[in-house]
């Protein structure tokens, strides 16, 4: 098994900050740190350490999976989230600026996703 670059962890950090961004503010009572984040990202800066932060902020609310758990959990292709076998299609939508790994499924209902750092819509792409 081939390891995670710390680009990698951090692109699906981001991913579940930009997807999760009012939950977690919510969470934690404050938005400081998720602003942290996305702020850092924004500016083109690396988010390692705004993540961390953020990592151990959830943490010590009792989650037990803080932002790189939560990152490990998202949609595996032919697997819903509740563990039922579907069928992806082959659209997805991505990351508008390629900053995160941040994908959302052409065919689940609902509008498309707005990116948290940049302020578009995800881009839909078609899978190889």
């Amino acid at each position: 098994m081939g390891s995670v670059s710390a680009g990698d962890r951090a692109g699906d950090g981001l991913a579940v900050v930009c997807a999760r961004a009012d939950r977690i503010r919510a969470d934690l009572g404050n938005s400081a740190l998720v602003d942290g984040v996305l702020g850092a990202a924004r500016a083109g800066q690396g988010v390692e350490e705004a993540l961390a932060a953020l990592h151990e902020a959830i943490l010590a609310t009792g989650d037990a999976l803080g932002v790189h758990g939560q990152a490990t959990l998202r949609d595996v292709p032919g697997v819903s989230v509740a563990g039922i076998a579907r069928v992806p299609t082959d659209a997805v939508h991505v990351c508008p600026t390629g900053s995160c790994s941040r994908y959302r499924w052409a065919d689940e209902p609902g509008p498309v996703p707005v990116c948290e750092v940049s302020g578009r819509p995800l881009r839909r792409e078609r899978l190889p």
